[in-house]
């Protein structure tokens, strides 16, 4: 048995993902901008921007990764 579905029922409204500002790189040993200060490692690089006031407390640290939580809600 199949029920009537109206139109707009049961459709979900799919929002872009926002990501934090970010740069990749997908592979370092061929980029010109990554030094290496030994021995190169292959792999790819991804850079994010941390940023908190202090973090000499364990307090300090959970408090960061609380306002991390809410930019990525907001």
């Amino acid at each position: 048995m199949q029920a009537d579905v109206e139109e707009g029922e049961g459709e979900e409204k799919v929002e872009e993902e926002k990501l934090p500002k970010h740069v990749i790189v997908s592979e370092v040993v061929r980029e010109p901008r990554v030094k290496f200060f030994k021995v190169p490692k292959l792999g790819s690089l991804i850079a994010v921007r941390l940023s908190y006031n202090s973090c000499l407390s364990e307090e300090a640290l959970d408090a960061a990764v609380e306002n991390l939580k809410e930019l990525e809600i907001k």
